[in-house]
């Protein structure tokens, strides 16, 4: 009774939210043409992580990703690379 009621507790406290400058994270990927599949899974991917940290951040911070469409064309992945 004692361990569920620990584990009852450490699960339903709500964490403070993040502060501070954010964690930029860019993901470049196909998210149209014809493999934008694969792109659209590892963007829910992602997504799925960040809900996994529970809106936490990281170390107090905030994250925040950048999705870029790379339609898989190495040229408009290599612009984008070079402006970030």
């Amino acid at each position: 009774l004692v361990l569920g009621g620990g584990w009852y507790y450490t699960k339903n406290k709500t964490a403070p939210a993040p502060t501070g400058a954010p964690i930029k994270i860019g993901f470049i990927g196909p998210l149209t043409g014809n493999q934008a599949t694969y792109g659209e899974g590892v963007k829910e991917g992602i997504v799925l992580a960040l809900k996994d940290l529970g809106g936490e951040g990281i170390k107090g911070r905030p994250i925040e990703i950048i999705y870029e469409d790379s339609a898989l064309s190495r040229h408009t992945s290599k612009i984008w690379l070079q402006t970030c």
